[in-house]
């Protein structure tokens, strides 16, 4: 399990064979010496837990299920599955703390502050061979947009992943407040003019805070009068 909140929609269980493809790459740096790995969203029936407790890994959890009462800066990784109602303060947590961490989020949590700061300052997020498939309190298994928060980039990455990105680029769908729109990533320029909108996972694929301003990050429009999207809309820098 990843963590149990008293708001039913938040209790999303992280798979075991999802935690240990996600920590085992860095199993190394949670067991130097010294250093201190905090499970704030988790009991001791967690699969994070669980699977530091067998590996020797110096890992502190809360029995009580509130991360505030931890100061995160106290510890090197922060790894855990956060409620997604408090998404946003923790994330904000995470950011103030400057430590290391592995947060599994909803994707939709990219348009965050707390996310932004975290990728201005380096963090990485990735949407391909990540979960998608957590357990419920009800025992079904429930699939659905995810995203991994790392601070160290990930090799669990297959070079094969990204063909979903080849092929020949469209032009902008439509305008978003009379921005050009792109609802693909593939579709993005390398370099453009002024502000265009995004794919909140262009975050995943071509945010480069070197290069790359985030003007506004929580954009969400209407397309054919129906359905719904969230947008970034970033410029170049000068």
């Amino acid at each position: 399990m990843a963590y149990k909140n008293q708001h039913r929609g938040d209790e999303f269980y992280t798979l075991r064979e999802d935690v240990e493809m996600l920590c085992s790459q860095y199993l190394d740096d949670f067991k130097k010496p010294g250093v201190r790995v905090l499970c704030p969203c988790d009991t001791d029936e967690s699969e994070f837990v669980k699977f530091f407790l067998e590996n020797g890994v110096n890992v502190t959890w809360s029995n009580e299920l509130r991360y505030q009462q931890f100061d995160f800066s106290e510890f090197d990784w922060v790894v855990t599955n956060p409620p997604f109602s408090m998404m946003g303060d923790f994330l904000n947590r995470i950011a103030d703390a400057e430590c290391g961490g592995l947060i599994i989020a909803p994707l939709a949590s990219l348009v965050a502050k707390g996310c932004e700061r975290l990728l201005r300052a380096g963090w990485h997020a990735y949407d391909e061979g990540v979960p998608d498939s957590f357990m419920r309190p009800d025992g079904s298994v429930s699939q659905f947009g995810w995203v991994v928060i790392l601070t160290h980039r990930a090799d669990w990455i297959h070079a094969g992943t990204k063909k979903r990105y080849a092929g020949p680029r469209r032009p902008p769908e439509d305008t978003l407040e009379g921005i050009p729109r792109y609802s693909r990533v593939c579709d993005v320029p390398d370099t453009w003019e002024g502000d265009i909108a995004v794919p909140l996972s262009f975050a995943c694929v071509k945010y480069d805070p070197s290069r790359h301003d985030i003007i506004c990050h929580d954009a969400l429009h209407r397309i054919d009068g129906s359905n719904f999207f969230r947008s970034w809309i970033v410029t170049i820098k000068d």
